[in-house]
């Protein structure tokens, strides 16, 4: 099923409840006790309104932010992989080549591999052995002259530090909202909806039509929250352009 029909079947599965819900509110329910009671209900459906909007702000920003430290993490692996082609121009060329190829395979193996592996929520053992494997060529090599002697620690720090970005952005695959909290939230979602059916009006047409509008505001509320969770398999995915953008270092 493709993400756009996913959304417009939530949509249309949701409103059509909720337009259900109220019929059968309207048609089995005690309607003037309801009536009796709009401005009571309408404080109370204020307050109960406000603390749920609260809550799904803070879930939105919640998300927006994990989604935001995956992309940026990944932003920071790319960048230390095209710094790490630039510091070892100083060395003799046949480790430089070695070494380029290297990190030029580890680059396309996280196009390849290691992308497709997120989107399932695990890591690519072949990306993982590729950056081994940089480390590998790096130990064997050994600086005789002091341009090398200076340069040598700068890029050991280099791949300390593409080493640190990468476990963050294997951490950053987990990030989600806890099962518990979606209960929660649909749960909310299905009181303030059917708190709207406790109000009354003459014409099922005019309720039904707000009704339509409230729940069509919590479930777009709710899409977003859904497509930013999990930033590297939900709808909404940190992109490999970071990666796909420095490519052309190392053909």
């Amino acid at each position: 099923m493709s993400d756009i029909l996913f959304i417009v079947l939530m949509f249309v599965v949701g409103m059509g409840l909720s337009v259900l819900g109220l019929y059968l509110v309207r048609r089995f329910g005690p309607t003037s006790m309801l009536e009796a009671h709009n401005e009571e209900e309408g404080f109370v459906y204020a307050v109960v309104g406000v603390i749920y909007a609260v809550l799904l702000a803070f879930l939105v920003l919640i998300v927006w932010e994990q989604f935001n430290t995956a992309n940026e993490r990944v932003e920071q692996e790319a960048a230390t992989v095209s710094s790490l082609n630039k510091d070892v121009k100083c060395f003799p060329e046949a480790f430089k080549l070695e070494f380029k190829q290297a990190i030029g395979d580890y680059c396309l193996s996280m196009i390849e591999d290691e992308f497709p592996a997120m989107a399932n929520g695990k890591f690519s053992p072949k990306t993982d052995s590729l950056y081994q494997k940089v480390w590998t060529i790096f130990y064997a090599f050994e600086p005789k002259t002091e341009k090398e002697k200076f340069w040598y620690p700068e890029v050991i720090n280099k791949i300390n530090q593409l080493g640190s970005t990468r476990r963050l952005r294997i951490m950053s695959v987990n990030f989600g909202i806890p099962s518990f909290m979606w209960y929660m939230i649909i749960l909310g979602a299905i009181i303030i909806i059917s708190y709207g059916y406790l109000f009354y009006t003459k014409r099922f047409l005019s309720q039904a039509i707000i009704i339509l509008y409230l729940s069509a505001i919590v479930i777009l509320v709710l899409v977003i929250v859904y497509a930013l969770d999990h930033p590297f398999s939900g709808i909404i995915r940190v992109s490999d352009e970071p990666f796909i953008g420095i490519m052309h270092y190392f053909k």
